[in-house]
């Protein structure tokens, strides 16, 4: 097992039904959309992650986006979460190792640039559906810790 060249530690928060997505802070990080469940007990029940992305504005990215609603069955709704990374190029390396660690269904055509090798993600907080600990170790393979 390779030694990670570098680690990046993020904390997602979260969270945010389709209804109260105004609440998504305005600023700028990784953010992961689900296709989950709000059930009777008040709890939500995750069943895919559709989308992982980043932006300067998260909040701004999510209200102007409907992609991700029509593979949604009728019982299901999106719901959020997010981490708030203020430097652009950690956002964008962590954006490329969470979409390549989990494949999420509207990321399609996403390279991993060859800098990204050996590149450790831990995610805490809000991390359903998400493998909270993995290093990329090649172009085209991770594996969990």
């Amino acid at each position: 097992m390779p030694i990670p060249e570098r680690t990046f530690t993020i904390e997602f928060d979260g969270y945010w039904r389709e209804s109260n997505k105004s609440g998504i802070p305005s600023e700028p990080g990784v953010f992961c959309v689900y296709e989950c469940a709000y059930k009777e007990d008040k709890t939500l029940l995750f069943y895919n992650i559709l989308f992982i992305g980043q932006s300067e504005n998260i909040n701004e990215r999510v209200m102007n986006s409907e992609q991700w609603h029509g593979e949604l069955s009728p019982d299901r709704q999106v719901c959020f979460s997010a981490a708030m990374i203020p430097n652009q190029r950690e956002r964008d390396i962590i954006e490329a190792c969470l979409v390549s660690k989990h494949s999420p269904l509207f990321n399609q055509n996403i390279s991993l640039p060859p800098d990204l090798i050996n590149t450790r993600i831990i995610s805490n907080g809000k991390t359903a559906l998400l493998n909270t600990d993995f290093t990329i170790n090649s172009k085209y393979e991770s594996f969990a810790l």
